[in-house]
């Protein structure tokens, strides 16, 4: 016959059955403990900046530099200036990020109703595309918030998360939740110029932020789930340091549509128009007023038919550009060509329209194309010269009248 043990707890009385059997015992290895993931980590800073990074539409030698402090730890400056974005060479899926950042200039509400300082901002983009939206700074992705801004009902000056652009996050409702904001509930942000040390858990479309030892924001179901990194400038001098990645198994299941857009391996980036001079382009001694820079945008003041051009290295590429033209100008023809490919001197486009536009001239195997908003404006074409190491010149024109340029990009095929 079984015991009975009683206990007595808060006046209830329960009857557990004891029994002396012994527990099972099984074969060593049979049932192994599970093994904690090994950890390998990619320093994301050593060697050269373009060993793990390339220019977007913004330039990395322009805006960001690479130094080693008087520690001896490599330390990525950004300038905020201009607005946009540099990239990984490759994109990520699962993986564990952990990095050391901090503003260097003050926080508008420091100083009382904005007296006092300038605005720091930037961020880390996770599971982005490696193109931005047309006629915009930024690209599709997921957030990580790194600013210093002050605190505010909407946001907060670390630690918030978000989509941007077309993806898609929800908040984990733990945290604060403003729309599809994860916001933390508790400042843990560091003083200005103190670093803050962030770590970044990324798995199958999870993502979770650590600020200084405290998980301060989560969020679940992103897409994309894969894609790039990227650096933020805008606005105010930040720095990094100390950025390592371990990536994780992937998901065998993985669905296209979860992916962002992906360039072949080893495809990199030019920015053609850093956004802070005009170093690499030439302007004729009297139209230099006519060309103004502020920022990311390039602006014609299209008072003249005036012409901008800098040089293109050969290879496969795609050149692209977005450019505005004033509301109302019924002109529909491409403000840029390039030259040797075998084009006309002047693209038509039916799909031209008031608002941003973007043009794309691709070059690949001999062949050449163009399209305008996605559109075909010229079908590929055999090119009258094939030699690889041909240079071509982008040439930007004034049709006339007033015209912005900007995400002005080569994403060269690799050679």
């Amino acid at each position: 016959m079984n015991q009975r043990v009683i206990l007595v707890f808060l006046g209830v009385v329960s009857f557990i059955p004891f029994t002396s059997a012994a527990p099972a015992k099984y074969e060593d290895g049979k049932f192994p403990p599970p093994k904690p993931p090994e950890i390998k980590w990619t320093d994301l800073l050593s060697g050269k900046l373009e060993d793990h990074w390339s220019d977007m539409n913004c330039s990395m030698a322009a805006s960001f530099k690479l130094a080693n402090d008087d520690k001896g730890v490599a330390v990525l400056a950004g300038s905020g200036k201009p607005i946009g974005l540099i990239r990984s060479l490759r994109p990520y899926e699962n993986f564990i990020l952990e990095m050391d950042w901090r503003h260097l200039t003050e926080a508008p509400s420091a100083g009382g109703g904005g007296k006092g300082g300038s605005s720091g901002n930037s961020g880390l983009y996770v599971w982005a595309d490696p193109v931005p939206p047309l006629g915009n700074c930024f690209t599709r992705a997921i957030e990580v918030q790194i600013c210093n801004l002050g605190n505010g009902a909407w946001y907060t000056s670390h630690g918030d998360l978000f989509p941007i652009h077309g993806a898609t996050m929800i908040p984990d409702p733990r945290f604060g939740v403003t729309g599809s904001r994860s916001m933390p509930i508790e400042f843990r942000g560091s003083k200005t110029g103190e670093w803050n040390r962030c770590r970044i858990t990324c798995v199958d479309g999870t993502i979770q932020e650590e600020v200084n030892g405290a998980v301060v924001t989560a969020g679940y179901r992103s897409s994309p789930r894969k894609g790039y990194l990227c650096f933020e400038s805008e606005g105010g001098p930040v720095e990094f340091k100390n950025v390592r990645i371990s990536e994780l198994a992937g998901d065998p299941a993985l669905k296209p549509e979860q992916v962002s857009i992906v360039l072949p391996e080893g495809v990199r980036t030019t920015c053609l128009f850093s956004g802070v001079s005009l170093d690499g382009w030439t302007v004729g001694d009297g139209d230099k007023e006519e060309w103004t820079f502020q920022d990311r945008m390039l602006h014609c003041a299209g008072k003249a038919k005036v012409e901008i051009s800098r040089e293109v290295q050969g290879g496969d590429f795609t050149v692209m550009l977005d450019w505005s033209k004033e509301k109302g100008v019924t002109e529909n023809a491409v403000p840029a060509s390039l030259t040797g490919l075998g084009l006309p001197a002047t693209i038509p486009g039916e799909s031209i329209h008031d608002g941003w536009n973007r043009v794309e001239f691709k070059r690949s195997e001999g062949k050449v194309s163009v399209t305008i908003n996605g559109k075909v404006a010229v079908a590929e074409q055999p090119m009258p010269d094939q030699k690889r190491e041909q240079r071509h010149l982008l040439q930007l024109t004034s049709p006339g009248h007033a015209v912005n340029f900007c995400n002005i990009m080569c994403i060269d095929a690799g050679k």
